[in-house]
């Protein structure tokens, strides 16, 4: 269990399964009807804004029938990628694709374009310029050196997913017309979801996870950009790199109690 607000651990959750208090829902108007989709996000941060404690319990289950076609759930993944744009005209800089520091930006964007030995650089700089702010702990360089590898691995995860889901057009740009970006590019499309099957699930097929994997990337970023160009904004494919403001994918069940 855990609140749940833009930017925590757990950013949002999805309405499969909603308990709310019938004066917090009178107090934001509802949901919004004027969404078709990422009505139950935007009513959530609401309630949030407002002062309301939401809170997710994991412990509740809900069963409903899935899609029962893979052309019906890539079309579901489609339609929720579409419901960022309209949630960040909302709800501005909470739909980030990517949070992240400026450094941490530098150094991986030098990675991206072939050049490690500067990213591990700046990587250095950073971690060296932890030091004085550790420097009462009783091992601060162990400590700057623990921070600062942890921020910039977790950095890269959070870019690699950038790369295969909102910004996947923009990647096929970079690999087509720029061949030093091509092996990081490689990696950010293969690593991370075999990293995820062999935590979560690895037991199934390998091939078929990281195959489903991307096309569940691809075809929410796809419904990004449709979304996008539905809103005439761009804002929600444009990273903030003010924190780590990144919803994940929709949990399979939730559920809420908003109170004061």
């Amino acid at each position: 269990t855990g609140p749940v607000r833009p930017g925590s651990r757990v950013p949002y959750v999805p309405t499969a399964a909603l308990v709310v208090r019938r004066d917090a829902l009178q107090s934001v108007g509802g949901f919004d009807t004027k969404m078709r989709v990422g009505e139950d996000v935007d009513l959530v941060w609401r309630l949030n804004a407002r002062g309301w404690r939401v809170r997710y319990e994991p412990l509740a289950a809900v069963r409903h029938p899935m899609r029962s076609s893979f052309r019906g759930w890539v079309r579901q993944r489609v339609t929720y990628g579409a419901s960022a744009a309209p949630l960040s005209k909302r709800h501005p800089r909470s739909v980030a694709p990517l949070g992240i520091s400026g450094w941490s930006a530098l150094a991986w964007s030098a990675v991206l374009f072939g050049r490690p030995v500067l990213g591990f650089s700046v990587g250095i700089g950073t971690t060296a310029a932890l030091l004085p702010k550790l420097r009462t702990l009783q091992h601060p360089v162990a400590e700057s050196l623990r921070i600062a590898g942890l921020g910039n691995l977790a950095a890269g995860k959070c870019i690699a997913d950038a790369l295969r889901r909102p910004w996947w057009p923009l990647s096929l740009i970079l690999a087509i017309a720029c061949r030093r970006t091509r092996p990081a590019l490689a990696f950010a499309l293969v690593v991370p979801p075999a990293l995820e099957w062999r935590k979560a699930h690895p037991r199934s097929d390998p091939f078929r996870f990281l195959l489903l994997r991307l096309v569940d990337d691809l075809a929410y970023g796809t419904g990004v950009w449709i979304g996008c160009l539905r809103e005439r904004s761009a804002r929600a494919l444009l990273p903030s790199f003010s924190g780590p403001i990144r919803p994940p994918p929709p949990l399979p069940g939730a559920s809420m109690d908003a109170r004061r």
